[in-house]
């Protein structure tokens, strides 16, 4: 029992004097009337100033740091344009900016000097064992180097085991189709629809797709760079094939309310099997 009664008087005390402290330490007009100082204890709880005094005190090591500010944190009424002051001009501090100016189309502009010339299209020289799939080093005329980064692939892996710039354009070759021009990938259009394969992608490995259109008329294709255009194919209806450094894309362009509103591409694969993906 006399234990008990003495933890209860150690409590008793610490408790009496921590409120005493409190109404020594609290400065007047910090805590509002009729409010417990929960907030500037926490502030004072978290102030680094009076931890740091705590452990110089208590001899621990305290990181050291700039002098702290000696002067007047508050500015007279006359220097402000409060309660009627005149206030007075901002002053520009030392190694600032000067203040912001609107633009002057009249003022005087100010040469910036010959620029470097760097890359150059017609004297930079592409670094081949540099390439990459998506960038491309040039060394410059000026001795500087320029490295071109892309969203996509630009080049391809040959068998000589060197990256060569992807060429995306159309050729005729001598199976009389239209051929992309440089890619790992073996991509080709018909040169006209009476050829069976509309369309046609082979894999390095072997791996093979093909496609038809039914009901395809027989036209002869318009090549524009990587586009072939088949005028004409369904009624009212053209077919755009583009070919791109990862395929082949069609683009059905309709002319008119008449033109079918579906369309039939048979397949024709090689080590592919096909299958509906949840996106239909």
């Amino acid at each position: 029992m006399r234990r008990a009664i003495s933890r209860a008087s150690r409590q008793i005390a610490t408790l009496t004097l921590l409120l005493f402290g409190l109404t020594v330490v609290v400065p007047a007009g910090a805590v509002p009337p009729d409010s417990w100082p929960t907030s500037w204890l926490w502030s004072w709880a978290v102030n680094r100033p009076l931890w740091s005094a705590a452990a110089a005190a208590l001899g621990a090591p305290v990181m050291a740091g700039p002098a702290p500010f000696t002067g007047e944190h508050h500015v007279p009424a006359g220097e402000t344009t409060a309660a009627g002051g005149a206030g007075r001009r901002v002053s520009q501090a030392a190694d600032t900016l000067p203040p912001y100016q609107p633009h002057d189309p009249t003022a005087p502009t100010t040469p910036t000097g010959v620029a470097e010339p760097g890359f150059d299209a017609a004297t930079s020289r592409r670094d081949a064992d540099e390439a990459t799939a998506r960038t491309d080093v040039y060394d410059n005329a000026d001795g500087s180097t320029t490295v071109r980064t892309y969203s996509r692939p630009v080049n391809y892996r040959a068998g000589d085991g060197s990256w060569r710039p992807i060429d995306t354009d159309l050729v005729e070759r001598r199976d009389g189709r239209l051929h992309m021009r440089a890619n790992s990938l073996q991509v080709s259009v018909a040169g006209s629809t009476g050829d069976t394969d509309l369309g046609v992608l082979a894999l390095p490995d072997g791996k093979r797709v093909a496609y038809e259109l039914d009901g395809a008329a027989d036209v002869v294709a318009e090549t524009d760079g990587n586009t072939a255009i088949y005028r004409d194919i369904l009624p009212h209806t053209d077919l755009e094939l583009i070919t791109f450094d990862a395929g082949l894309k069609e683009t059905l362009v309709l002319h008119s309310p008449q033109a079918p509103s579906t369309w039939t591409f048979p397949l024709d694969l090689t080590g592919l099997t096909p299958r509906l993906t949840a996106e239909g």
